[in-house]
């Protein structure tokens, strides 16, 4: 067994063992404990064992402070007064108590005894649960009182091996490869970091100067660091990653965010709100991961390894041309410095102190306060030291402050204010001289009620205003922002639009505008008007839309569900094709036919109307730009190709589709799956589906036929030419009380499919002129196609392929012959006796695929037509 499952199911045996409560993962930096902890915690959570789970990352510098306050919002506990450490220790051990939980306190260094006490946690033995701690230290090994404790061990030769292919993505023999796995010792992070680093150099082995250079590396995991950073392709990309020491070691940060902390403090050249700068950031976050300078925390956050950090603030506080430096001060406050014209970065993020220390004496570019839970004042007088008068990046984020200090105003170069999740922010004022500013994000500061008026006055560059999820009534006119590009006023239930938000001082330049969740009271036509938004999200009702005054939909438009449906519309470049995504039908009630919304943006579409809850169940069922339904995969016959002209799909799941009739006028494609209420197709007014080529009926368990009398009337006009019907349990008949002859002459292909109480297909009154393949599967009542009194020449003229599976009650498909059939299986119809085929000069021969046995019990009129027959045995159906 592998030296990495065995440490893995070592944890699991004592993480299931009774007797046991506490257990340490102890071993040198590197060498794989939290690796093998969230391996066990992944398999712990999938079996019964426990009611709660807690993974929590600590670091050197997380203080016991700030080790309750992470168990507390992993618990999703609210306490008042998060200040009163005894009260968050008494409500982290009153929730947990009585229930079985398991506990995973990742990279601890406790030095005090008692210490599960001191963090609220109940002694885990008298109620079956686990605490299991990883550490380097022997201290936080002694004061954790461990049950058992577990050395983590090295990887063996092969696995150094594995892994470093792994994340080399080499796995050819190749010099390099050899020489950290010979110098790493087995070491996981020692490997992982030289892999990563020799990603794009394998080829060199031959460089005498990277060789001696990777030999030098393989010292230890500090120096492995070391080259991992020096081959980092550029200082921009070096720069994003030491960036990252502003972060505290146990945070984990999402992707956005880290980006977008790297386009404001101008790390990326492209700037902020530039596309290009974006995708130029994403791929360097991308890199980072790859050479494993950061790792993944969870799907989407991330984090710099312990050692990896240790490393670059050494390297920063050195003297030297290291293209960077840094320092640590009292109370966790961790400077950067880039030599690139700027000034000084510093953050005391995550502190757990309830004042502001003393700042260094430099001057700042950007300033991170953001998580220090406990910082309720900031001194009126902080913001006029002149040194901190440069600021263009100020983070608040997560603070228990109730106003910005007055002093405020003097930041007249600040650019980005952020003051995201400051529950108890009530007023926003002191703001006003900030003219330069570009990003003002409020958001989450549920207690922030108004703006001082003016406030916006001066602030001709402000692009990104967000005040998402705040109790605001109203705020100062936006007519003096005319370089507004997003406005998110998601959440905001107060507000009164009659007050505010219109007019936005330049429309054309608004590029993307939330206001779901909202009381709006109806469509804003002024703002989408001019086309320019990319994305539009509401909360209203879908019958408070003029579609009369509509001209097109904005590409990019959200309806949320709180106004009792959701709808999304996206438009993709590639087949110039909108996609609109609804949870019900309500939607299109006021959507006429004849709007010119269909000409405007909806030429070619794919709607999809699903409710919500079931869009991710459905998801094998959505038709995918040209991945069209009625494939080869789901006919089984290549005859069934995608048309080139249809190029206007509608799915509806789930619901109950009233009031459809304009999307169904100009829909080409239709696929219908579980709607409710819905007896037979001629349901939607027939006339509604003149212009539908192809459709798919599954598990619409109230159909009882496909189409009724009305066919007589509209029969030559319709244009489907493709039906597909699946897991109709009430359906007997497919055309059901249609007297007079009628021509069906646009249909060319039928599938039916798990149909059981399907008695009758075609009446005698019904023609296909033009129906090529026909396909029956898994029918139990079906006696026949059509009756003998209905021959195939007229019935079917050009049916070239039939296919009939599992028909036991199968006698006949219909008198006559079929002129044009080629291509006949069968299987499991042990009923069927005869064939529709026969002898004359212009018959082709046909093949013939089903058991043997059946084949030998058929009846003949005339011997000689085997002889045009060409008999194959069943195989693949």
């Amino acid at each position: 067994m592998a030296t990495g499952e065995r440490s893995i199911q070592h944890l699991m045996e004592e993480i299931t063992n009774p007797d046991v409560g506490t257990v340490v993962v102890h071993g040198i930096s590197g060498l794989g404990k939290t690796w093998t902890a969230r391996q066990a915690y992944g398999r712990a959570m999938a079996s019964p064992l426990f009611d709660v789970f807690l993974w929590i990352s600590l670091s050197v510098t997380c203080t016991k402070r700030r080790a309750r306050q992470k168990i507390l919002e992993s618990l999703s506990i609210v306490v008042e007064d998060n200040g009163d450490e005894e009260r968050v220790t008494e409500k982290i051990h009153s929730f947990l108590s009585g229930r079985r939980f398991l506990l995973v306190l990742d990279d601890a260094w406790f030095t005090e005894d008692r210490m599960l006490a001191t963090l609220g946690v109940p002694t885990p033995r008298h109620n079956a649960s686990k605490v299991v701690v990883t550490t380097r230290t022997m201290r936080t090994q002694t004061v954790m009182e461990p049950d058992v404790v577990i050395q983590q061990s090295s990887l063996s030769r092969k696995e150094s091996w594995d892994l470093f292919c792994q994340i080399s993505g080499h796995s050819i023999v190749n010099r390099f490869g050899q020489m950290v796995v010979e110098g790493s010792h087995g070491m996981p992070l020692l490997i992982v970091l030289m892999a990563g680093a020799l990603k794009d150099s394998i080829t060199d082995s031959a460089n005498e100067e990277l060789t001696a250079k990777v030999s030098s590396a393989l010292l230890n995991e500090v120096t492995a660091a070391r080259f991992a950073y020096s081959m980092l392709p550029d200082d921009e990309v070096k720069h994003c990653l030491v960036y990252c020491l502003l972060f505290p070691g146990d945070m984990a940060l999402h992707d956005d965010e880290l980006i977008q902390y790297w386009l404001m403090d101008g790390l990326i050249a492209e700037g902020y709100l530039s596309v290009a700068a974006t995708d130029k950031a994403q791929k360097i976050l991308l890199l980072l991961l790859h050479r494993r300078l950061l790792y993944r925390d969870d799907d989407d956050h991330v984090r710099m390894h312990e050692a990896v950090r240790e490393v670059l603030m050494d390297t920063g506080r050195q003297r030297g041309d290291h293209g960077y430096s840094c320092a640590t001060h009292s109370e966790g406050l961790t400077s950067i410095w880039f030599p690139d014209g700027r000034n000084k970065r510093i953050s005391l993020m995550e502190s757990s102190t309830d004042r502001l220390p003393q700042i260094p004496q430099s001057f700042l570019s950007s300033l991170f306060l953001r998580g220090i839970r406990w910082l309720k004042v900031i001194p009126n007088s902080f913001f006029d030291n002149r040194q901190i008068l440069t600021l263009s990046v100020l983070d608040l984020s997560f603070t228990a402050i109730t106003n910005l200090p007055s002093s405020t105003s003097n930041l007249a170069n600040l650019q980005y204010l952020l003051l995201k999740g400051c529950e108890h922010l009530e007023e926003l004022r002191n703001i006003r001289s900030l003219r330069n500013l570009l990003v003002l994000d409020a958001s989450g500061c549920s207690a922030l009620r108004t703006i001082s008026p003016g406030s916006f006055a001066m602030m001709n560059m402000l692009r990104v205003l967000d005040l998402s999820r705040t109790s605001i009534e109203s705020f100062p006119s936006l007519s003096r922002l005319p370089e507004l590009r997003c406005l998110f006023l998601r959440g905001c239930r107060r507000i009164n639009f009659q007050e505010s938000v219109f007019p936005i001082a330049d429309p054309s330049k608004l590029k993307e505008l939330d206001l779901s969740g909202t009381a709006l009271p109806e469509f804003p036509y002024g703002i989408t008007k001019t086309g320019h938004l990319l994305s539009l999200k509401l909360c209203t009702e879908s019958n408070a839309v003029d579609w009369n005054v509509m001209q097109w939909l904005q590409a990019g438009l959200t309806w949320d569900e709180h106004a009792g449906v959701y709808a999304s519309i996206n438009t993709c470049v590639d087949d110039n094709r909108s996609y609109l995504s609804v949870s019900n039908t309500s939607f299109f009630q006021y959507l006429d036919k004849d709007s010119p919304l269909w000409d405007n943006c909806f030429l070619r579409f794919h709607i999809r109307v699903c409710p919500s809850e079931e869009a991710n169940r459905d998801s094998e069922f959505v038709f995918q730009n040209e991945n069209f339904v009625f494939r080869e995969t789901y006919f089984g016959t290549k005859y069934c190709s995608h048309p080139p002209n249809a190029c206007r799909f509608l799915e509806i799941h789930h619901v109950r589709p009233w009031g459809i009739g304009g999307v169904l006028h100009h829909a080409d494609v239709v696929f219908l799956n579980d709607v409710k209420l819905v007896k037979q197709l001629s349901d939607f007014e027939l006339q509604n589906l003149r212009g539908m080529r192809e459709c798919w009926i599954q598990r619409c368990d109230q159909m009882e036929s496909i189409f009724t009398a009305e066919l007589e009337d509209v029969s030559e006009v319709l244009s489907l030419e493709k039906l597909w019907i699946s897991n109709l349990e009430k359906l007997s008949f497919l055309f059901a009380g249609v007297e007079k002859e009628t021509n069906f002459t646009s249909l060319k292909h039928i599938h039916i499919d798990c149909c059981p109480n399907l008695v009758g297909l075609f009446c005698s009154t019904l023609r296909f002129q033009n129906l090529e393949t026909l396909q029956i599967r898994f029918c139990d009542k079906l006696e026949s196609v059509y009756d003998h009194s209905v021959i195939g020449e007229e019935a079917f003229p050009r049916l070239h392929t039939l296919r009939l599976w599992e028909l036991p009650e199968l006698k006949s498909v219909c008198g006559g012959i079929l002129p044009c059939l080629k291509h006949l299986k069968v299987k499991e119809c042990p009923k069927l006796k005869a064939l529709p085929v026969g002898v004359n000069d212009m018959t082709p021969i046909a093949i013939i695929r089903g058991e043997r046995q059946w084949w030998n019990n058929l009846t003949w009129e005339d011997e000689r037509i085997k002889s045009h027959l060409l008999f194959r045995r069943w195989g693949r159906f």
